[in-house]
């Protein structure tokens, strides 16, 4: 919020300001602590692109504190960590509705642009700052859920720290928007193998074959598998293929 002065030395809100600034106020009377409000304020204004106000997006409250909600996205103000199947209830806290629920053409457009920015950063700190990276990529995906390439990476980012689960979500994601990526099944099957569960890994590598025969690391996988389970023969096959593939 960024009120001007008049020449008497008043300050001149705005009806954006003055909406931001009911919503706050609302978000200390749900009972949640001042400095977890402060919190997911700073937290939302690193996470939201400059030129746009915090005033565009929706804020609820909940058991866990600050949820922010940009047309169909919503995600924890304080970690940025992307809620699923998320639907406002107005009678367990919504603070305020302060933009349209869709968004008109050009907006869409301004909000894909914004998307690529956050996930070009995140590609540039994935080495040196896989925190920052994995922050960037949900705030792309908060401004385009439709980003497969972010969601990806995220996933794989999340299953690098041990948050398998959610980089099983997003990969699930992916293929119900894109069955014909074999990155993100085969990156699938790898995080449900370290849940345990190989059955389902065996179908996530199967379908990252059926996309893309070619994918090598989903052969060498699949033999494994099918190793274990004392199928040699279909366990060589697919090893042959690995080894044609990567010479």
């Amino acid at each position: 919020m960024s009120p001007e002065r008049t020449s008497q030395n008043h300050y001149r809100f705005t009806f954006r300001d003055l909406t931001f600034f009911r919503t706050t106020s609302q978000l200390f009377d749900n009972g949640l602590p001042t400095h977890r409000v402060h919190r997911a304020l700073r937290e939302l204004r690193r996470q939201h692109p400059a030129d746009r106000p915090l005033s565009e997006l929706q804020l609820t409250v909940n058991d866990d504190g600050v949820l922010a909600r940009d047309g169909g996205t919503t995600w924890e103000a304080e970690s940025g960590q992307l809620v699923l199947d998320f639907a406002p209830n107005h009678e367990e806290g919504v603070v305020a509705a302060l933009k349209p629920a869709v968004p008109p053409p050009a907006r869409r457009r301004v909000r894909k642009r914004d998307a690529e920015a956050w996930f070009t950063r995140g590609c540039h700190s994935e080495d040196d700052e896989p925190a920052e990276a994995r922050r960037a990529y949900r705030r792309a995906l908060a401004l385009n859920p439709t980003h497969i390439e972010a969601r990806i990476n995220l996933g794989r980012l999340l299953h690098a720290i041990g948050q398998i689960e959610e980089a099983v979500e997003h990969y699930r994601i992916v293929l119900s928007m894109a069955p014909e990526s074999a990155m993100a099944a085969c990156n699938l099957g790898i995080a449900l193998e370290d849940l345990d569960m190989p059955q389902e890994a065996f179908a996530a590598y199967a379908q990252a074959i059926a996309a893309d025969p070619a994918c090598a690391d989903a052969h060498f996988n699949i033999a494994k598998l099918y190793e274990h389970a004392g199928d040699e023969l279909a366990a060589l096959r697919h090893l042959r293929e690995y080894r044609d593939l990567v010479r």
